[in-house]
C-alpha cells in the first residue's frame, strides 16, 4: 500500500504542473534544476515500479484529472518531457484516442505545437503500427486513423 501511495503521490507532483505556462519568458516558475528534479522523479518512479505500473497510474491520472482540452495537451507534453513515448504503451490507440475524443477530434485548436502529432507517430510507430511512421508515410494524420477514431467512438458511447 506503501508503494502505491508512493507512486500517486509522486504522479501528482510530476502532472500537476501548467508546462505551456512555464515556456512563457517572463515565467520563472520553473528552474533548471526544478525540471531536473521533475525528470529523474519520472526516471526514478520507472525504475523502482516499473513501466507498466507507471503507465497504470499515469494513464489513470489522464482518465481522471485531464477532463478539458488544456489539461490533455498539458499531460501530452509532460508525457513526452518524462520519455513515455519513449516506452511500449500496452493498448496505444485506445491511449491516444482519450486525448482525440478530449480535443473533440480537433487538435489543431488545442495543440499550437503539434505535440499530438509528435506523440501519436512516435508511440504507434514504436508498437509497429508501420502505417503511423512518417518516414514511411509521410501524410499519416493521427485523427483520420481508423483505429483512432474507433476508439474515439468508444470513449465518446460512454460519455
Amino acid at each position: 500500500m506503501q508503494f502505491e501511495y508512493e507512486l500517486q503521490n509522486k504522479t501528482e507532483f510530476l502532472f500537476e504542473r501548467d508546462y505551456l505556462k512555464e515556456l512563457l519568458p517572463d515565467d520563472d516558475s520553473v528552474t533548471e534544476e526544478m525540471e531536473e528534479q521533475y525528470e529523474q522523479t519520472a526516471d526514478y518512479l520507472i525504475s523502482k515500479f516499473g513501466w507498466d505500473m507507471v503507465f497504470s497510474c499515469w494513464n489513470n491520472y489522464l482518465h481522471t484529472k485531464c477532463d478539458s482540452p488544456e489539461k490533455v495537451v498539458n499531460f501530452a507534453h509532460l508525457f513526452w518531457t518524462y520519455g513515455g513515448q519513449e516506452q511500449l504503451i500496452p493498448t496505444p490507440h485506445n491511449f491516444l484516442a482519450f486525448f482525440y475524443y478530449r480535443l473533440n477530434m480537433e487538435p489543431q485548436k488545442y495543440d499550437a505545437v503539434d505535440i499530438m502529432d509528435s506523440l501519436s507517430t512516435t508511440i504507434l510507430t514504436l508498437s509497429g503500427f508501420s502505417e503511423a511512421d512518417i518516414t514511411l508515410n509521410p501524410n499519416y494524420v493521427p485523427e483520420c486513423d481508423p483505429k483512432i477514431i474507433a476508439e474515439v467512438e468508444k470513449y465518446r458511447e460512454v460519455g
